[in-house]
This record gives C-alpha cells, structure tokens and sequence, in this order.
C-alpha cells in the first residue's frame, strides 16, 4: 500500500504487508511513480521512463530509467533473457533490465 507521508521531507510512504496482516516493511520516498505491482519477493515501482525495484527488506534493487517508455514491470526474464527484471515497451515488446542481485 502507498499512502501520503506525513512525517520528514518524502512524499510517500510504501508500506508492505503479509496475507496474515503483519508488516514486511515500510520505506518512505520521493520517487514520481505512476504504477505498481509486487512480483514474488519484489515491490516493483515505474512510471512512463524509469522503475524502481525493492526486495522485501525494503532494500533497493534496482533505480534505472529507460529509453523508451514503458507501460509494465515485472519480476523474471522475458524469453532469451538472462536478466532480472523485464519492462514492457507501450508496444508490448518485452526489454531486459538487469538488476543488482547484491
């Protein structure tokens, strides 16, 4: 869930939960997003041109922009790519986006 922060300087505040109602983490931030999703083990935020990627430690895994837009993120590899994550060109065309697996 993605709430208005406020508390400090951060716009949001991303608070993530189990099924059972307990939390996993919550990270507050500045990022311009215009969607999100959570894939697996990873929060997933974008917007037209760039996404940000959080396991679920709330660490950041990935903090990119692209050059092309982009419509969907998501966890995995798209067919033929050895890579982390995949984003979807508004024409539909999976790109892979590799990620810091640290």
């Amino acid at each position: 869930m993605i709430t208005d922060n406020s508390e400090g300087s951060d716009p949001y505040r991303l608070h993530v939960y189990r099924s059972d109602g307990s939390q996993v983490f919550e990270r507050a931030f500045t990022y311009q997003y215009s969607g999100f999703d959570i894939d697996g083990d990873l929060v997933l935020l974008y917007n037209d041109n760039s996404c940000r990627v959080y396991n679920m430690a709330g660490t950041e895994k990935f903090n990119g922009t692209f050059d092309f837009s982009v419509s969907k993120i998501s966890a995995g590899q798209p067919s033929g790519h050895p890579f982390g994550y995949g984003a979807a060109e508004d024409s539909g065309d999976p790109y892979a986006v590799e990620g810091n697996d640290s």
